[in-house]
Formats: C-alpha cells, sequence, structure tokens
C-alpha cells in the first residue's frame, strides 16, 4: 500500500523513537557506531553539490535521516525539501537536522503529487534508485519536479564491485552501463563519476583547522584554492569497478570537477585495529595450537568411539541371541502354562468328580447301615419267629393239630375245616 503523503513541517521540537542504524541509512546522531568512513563516504558527495545550490530551491529525496538537506540548508539554498517514505526517519530528522529552510514529507519517492510540476532548481537522490520497485518511474517523476535548465545529481551504488556487498534493502543492482543508460533514457545527457573510498596520506603546511564544532564546517569554510598542488594516484579503479556511480545533469562539463573528502579519524581506526593485530595473531595461534591439541584428542576419542562402537554392535548382537533364547523361553512357557492351566481344569473336574463320588458314597453307607440295622431288626424278628414256631411244633395242642389233619386227609376231606 502506498503511505500517505504527509508535510511534516520544519519544527525540531518533535519528540521521535531512536532510528534504528541498519548500516543502509547514514545516521550522523547513531550512537556506539562508527561512522567515520560513512561520514566521508556521504559527505563528499553533498560537498559537490555545494557550489550550485546557493539561494535555489533543491528537492532531496530520499533525505533519509536529514543531515543532507540540513547541510544543503546551511550551505544557504534558499528552500530545501526533504522526502522520505519512512516515518520514523522523517521524525528523527525533525529532531536533529531541523532548520527554518527546511520542510520535510512522507512520500514514495516516485510519486509525491502535492509538489508541483517544475517546482525545483536543483534534485538532489544519493542511494535511492537501487531501493525502488519501478526505476522509471522514479526518474520520471523527478523529471516532471525539475524545473527546465535545472540540475540533477544523483547516485548509485556498484553492487557488482570486486569485493561484492550484497544489500537485503536493494531491490536492483546496477552495472555502471546499465545506470548510465537508464538515467540518459530519461534526461538524455549527464556527466558520469566513479566514487572510490580510499586511504591517502598527506603532506600538509600548518593550517589552522580548529573552531570547526561540527561536520559541516569544513565544507563552509572550504580550503584555499591550489591548497593541493601535487596529486598522486595510485591504483584506482575504473568507473565499472568504483564502489558507486554519480551522475550531474544540467551542468556543463567544464564547471565540474574532482572532489574529494578526507578524515584522519578512519586511520586511526585502522591503525588501533593493526595495533592489536599482534594479538590478535598471538592468540590465534594459541587457538591453532589448542585447535590442534583438540584435533589429536578428536582422534583419540574417534578411536574410541570406534571401538566402543564396534563392542556395542557386538553387545547388540548378544542381546539379540539373548532376545532369541527369551522369546523361545517365553513360547515353551507360554505353552507349558497352557498345558498347566489344561491340567488344572482336570484336576478341577477330578476333584468335582471325587466329591460327587464321596457324596454318593456316604450316601450309599447310609443307606447300607440302614439296610443292616434293617436286615439284623428281620433276623431278630425271624429268630423270634423260628423259636416260636419250634415251641408251637413242640407243644401237644400243635401234635394234635397235626395228626388231626393227616387224619382228614386220610378221610379225604382235604383242608377244609
Amino acid at each position: 500500500m502506498e503511505p500517505e503523503n504527509q508535510k511534516v513541517g520544519t519544527s525540531g521540537q518533535q519528540d521521535s523513537p531512536e532510528l534504528e542504524f541498519t548500516g543502509e541509512r547514514h545516521i550522523m546522531a547513531a550512537t556506539g557506531v562508527d561512522l567515520s568512513w560513512g561520514n566521508i563516504e556521504h559527505l563528499v558527495r553533498y560537498g559537490f553539490v555545494c557550489p550550485f545550490i546557493q539561494g535555489k530551491k533543491v528537492l532531496d529525496i530520499t533525505c533519509g535521516s536529514g543531515y543532507g538537506s540540513h547541510f544543503m540548508a546551511l550551505q544557504g539554498a534558499e528552500r530545501v525539501v526533504g522526502v522520505d517514505i519512512d516515518r520514523q526517519a522523517i521524525e528523527h530528522a525533525l529532531q536533529f537536522h531541523a532548520h527554518p529552510a527546511i520542510e520535510y514529507i512522507i512520500a514514495d519517492a516516485q510519486s509525491v503529487p502535492e509538489l508541483a510540476d517544475h517546482s525545483f532548481d536543483v534534485i538532489v537522490s544519493f542511494e535511492t534508485i537501487e531501493h525502488l520497485p519501478h526505476p522509471k518511474v522514479f526518474l520520471s517523476e523527478i523529471r516532471r519536479l525539475l524545473k527546465p535548465g535545472g540540475q540533477i545529481f544523483m547516485s548509485c551504488p556498484n553492487d557488482y564491485r570486486v569485493t561484492p556487498w550484497i544489500s537485503e534493502f536493494h531491490l536492483h543492482k546496477f552495472r555502471f552501463n546499465e545506470f548510465r543508460d537508464l538515467f540518459l533514457s530519461i534526461f538524455g545527457e549527464g556527466v558520469f563519476f566513479g566514487q572510490h573510498t580510499v586511504l591517502g596520506s598527506c603532506l600538509l603546511l600548518p593550517v589552522r583547522l580548529g573552531g570547526k564544532s561540527a561536520l559541516f564546517d569544513s565544507y563552509k569554510q572550504p580550503l584555499p584554492d591550489n591548497f593541493f598542488e601535487r596529486e598522486y594516484i595510485e591504483d584506482v579503479s575504473s568507473i565499472e569497478n568504483a564502489d558507486g556511480y554519480f551522475v550531474v545533469a544540467g551542468i556543463e562539463p567544464d564547471r565540474l570537477g574532482n572532489s574529494v573528502a578526507f578524515s584522519q579519524t578512519p586511520m586511526r581506526s585502522i591503525m588501533l585495529a593493526l595495533g592489536s593485530m599482534e594479538q590478535i595473531r598471538s592468540d590465534l595461534e594459541n587457538s591453532q595450537s589448542e585447535l590442534s591439541l583438540a584435533h589429536r584428542n578428536l582422534d583419540n576419542t574417534s578411536d574410541q568411539l570406534e571401538q566402543s562402537t564396534a563392542e556395542l554392535n557386538e553387545s547388540r548382537s548378544q542381546l539379540e541371541a539373548t532376545r532369541t533364547e527369551l522369546n523361545e523361553s517365553r513360547s515353551h512357557l507360554e505353552q507349558s502354562t497352557a498345558e498347566l492351566n489344561y491340567s488344572q481344569s482336570q484336576l478341577e473336574a477330578t476333584k468335582a468328580e471325587l466329591y460327587r463320588n464321596q457324596v454318593r458314597t456316604e450316601q450309599l453307607q447310609a443307606e447300607l447301615l440302614d439296610l443292616k440295622n434293617s436286615h439284623e431288626h428281620y433276623q431278630e424278628h425271624l429268630s423270634q419267629a423260628q423259636e416260636r414256631i419250634e415251641a408251637m411244633e413242640s407243644s401237644k395242642f400243635w401234635k394234635l393239630r397235626k395228626s388231626w389233619f393227616q387224619f382228614k386227609r386220610t378221610l379225604g376231606l382235604g383242608n377244609k375245616e
């Protein structure tokens, strides 16, 4: 979604959250970060613009943290408009780089409709085009805003240089011929420079440079003409391999010259770093010795690991054999358990049958005892009956009666009485 363009004025009293330093946007107020290289890299561009902005209306698109817009206002620009899409960057600019001649606007650089056609004498755009999704649309918008006969100053990094720098914020990478052809397709003419960040050494007559309280002061009070009478350049790459490209349109080439920004601060940083090299080298050698020892220990550990691995594999084989035996034993146990369960069920059935037999036996024994008792009782009655019979037969009455029955049979009277 395109941001809603907003004018946010010139006041420096607005509070703003701290602007994050990503290494992509130059922030002169950043703390805890060595910006000495960034200072000379970025300020040399604005220093180049200085002679062409006095009393003019200048557009700084995109202005980022606002230090460049502030610098151009201090150099005598009649009016500076700083445009950036990032609200936080604009709020930072209002807090740290406000000036009565500056107006900051939150807007997309590809479309700033609140700015009238042909309203600026000078348009500055440093390190912008590589961030935009539609570079040609951006250049066309610049052409719309530029007055006839106005001047353009634009830079673009070379992401194909010898030591490649790949930025996550760059949507496009341009070789020199690509940047040149794109620019000329819109503006038709331009003078192209290569920007080279180099180390240098100066022989200087005693010159008073003190009393400059800010980084901008050196540009407000430039060095005298012909300050450097002799120059020596060794091993500066061609523009195709420069750190970046810089183009100027609308100014005759004979009015343009080389520009330089230099500072001892970056060199001090390098010397401090070099001073630490011996300690770093010593630490590295110690680390390498420790690393060699660690490698030897690692080799020993590897041998022990191989031996342990072999023992582990053997133990695994033994474990598998034991598992096999255990499974076989478990199978036998399950079979024996099944047989035992069957035997137990048979035993329970036998016990039940035995119990029933015992109950029946006890019943039969009881019946036998009853029969025995009855038999004895009958025997006793029988004995008594026989005794009575014998007594009767031996009695006189029984004998007479017996004789009577025999007499009757003899007479043929039968058994009738």
